[in-house]
């Protein structure tokens, strides 16, 4: 089932990408009686209201924290199809499979982060997609952010949405399933997990997904 979702932001410049439309509807309360000229200043009314936050909320995609290296990625130690970290780690209980028709994406997220990540590597190639540095080396082709599978267009944040993705959470684990057509029916698929915004990002080391 296709969930409603706040549009993606990039926490870490703070520039939106494209606005929503202002917000309508909102009341500032019966204004006060008359006031002097020289009050008039200093009176509520005339200071301009606070926007409500949809009339502020930038449009992007949430950029985990900008990697500190533009270089070729080095090689990394990888981990097998499933991990499990200690449970006081940010991300823990992390694994990625494959099944005839879905990749499933298997990870707890033990903060309260505003955008959970899944960067998907799927040819391979490190100088494919957008550019995961540190502290895993990935070429990132497709993101899955909260519930949406999102296509990279090149190596920086820039990303062009694919559609919704089936998810669901049961006892504090997160469970995304995305069709293998989706992702261009990878032969082989390396994944990092990221999370970024209310809490400083984590991220975990590489991830290949195994058989289910």
């Amino acid at each position: 089932m296709a969930e409603t979702r706040a549009d993606p932001v990039q926490p870490s410049t703070g520039q939106p990408v494209a606005a929503l439309p202002p917000a309508t509807g909102i009341s500032l309360g019966p204004e006060p009686g008359p006031v002097s000229a020289a009050a008039a200043a200093t009176h509520p009314s005339a200071v301009p209201p606070t926007p409500h936050p949809s009339a502020t909320r930038p449009a992007a995609a949430a950029k985990p924290a900008a990697p500190t290296s533009k270089s070729a990625p080095q090689a990394t130690t990888t981990t097998t199809a499933t991990t499990v970290p200690a449970a006081a780690d940010p991300i823990s209980g992390y694994s990625a499979c494959i099944t005839k028709k879905a990749a499933i994406f298997t990870v707890s997220f033990n903060v309260a982060f505003s955008w959970r990540h899944a960067f998907l590597d799927v040819d391979g190639d490190g100088q494919t997609g957008y550019r995961l540095d540190e502290p895993a080396a990935l070429g990132a082709d497709y993101m899955v952010e909260n519930g949406v599978l999102f296509h990279s267009t090149g190596s920086d944040w820039s990303w062009s949405e694919v559609g919704a993705v089936r998810r669901s959470t049961s006892g504090g684990v997160l469970r995304w399933q995305v069709p293998l057509a989706s992702i261009g029916s990878p032969t082989g698929l390396r994944v990092v997990y990221n999370g970024s915004g209310k809490s400083p990002d984590a991220s975990t080391p590489v991830v290949w997904a195994g058989a289910c």
